[in-house]
């Protein structure tokens, strides 16, 4: 497998294998090692996601049936249309919103790049118009991981960031996580986290103790 990792050219820092409760393997390719600090791009948005689950257990949110109208009820919706109101939550985690926000590699990531020149991102992203009834079809989106954050902001009155140091990071034991924000001091919900530094090691060094994973 490793050979074939390297032969391919694949972007893969570190692989750990689990069997039976055990890490039987962990290895990481050079410079990474355990622990050290480096971006784990559009990972960030199931860390997102997990915060938005912890978040409805918690009872900051009511569930995956809130609306885009409950969950930013400072918004101006005046100029909202009739099925954007009823996007909801599940929409939104599932990329289904029917939002014409345009920010993949299909558009060249041009309504990401115009949303970042805006000096209120949570503005604009809401301000998207409607280019299909939410949940017809998915359309992948930076800027609804981005409203994902801002929901949790929102609800829980602290940063994503903050959020998921105490409900999740704190719980798994893992520190010194840096996470970007807007310029509005929003989590950035799409990509950008940081794991922590530790030290570099050699090309696939097999570091390999079995011992057990707690479940």
């Amino acid at each position: 497998m490793f050979e074939s990792i390297t032969a391919g050219g694949y972007l893969i820092d570190g692989v750990l294998i689990v069997k039976d409760g055990y890490l039987i393997t962990e290895a990481y390719r050079e410079p990474f090692g355990p622990g050290q600090r480096h971006i784990i791009h559009s990972c960030t948005k199931s860390i997102v996601s997990a915060c938005i689950g912890i978040a409805i257990e918690s009872g900051f949110l009511a569930g995956t049936e809130m609306r885009l109208g409950e969950l930013f009820p400072q918004a101006d919706s005046s100029a909202w249309s009739g099925a954007k109101h009823q996007i909801t939550l599940a929409n939104m985690l599932t990329m289904s919103t029917g939002l014409d926000t345009r920010d993949s590699y299909l558009y060249r990531w041009e309504g990401l790049t115009a949303m970042r020149r805006s000096p209120d991102w949570v503005a604009h992203a809401l301000s998207r118009p409607i280019a299909t009834s939410p949940g017809n079809r998915f359309d992948y989106s930076n800027i609804t991981s981005f409203l994902l954050s801002a929901a949790i902001q929102q609800a829980t009155g602290m940063s994503t960031e903050a959020f998921a140091r105490e409900h999740l990071f704190a719980p798994l034991g893992i520190a010194d996580i840096r996470w970007p924000q807007s310029p509005g001091n929003v989590s950035i919900g799409w990509g950008g986290t940081q794991t922590p530094p530790d030290r570099p090691c050699k090309d696939w060094n097999a570091l390999s103790p079995r011992r057990q994973v707690e479940r």
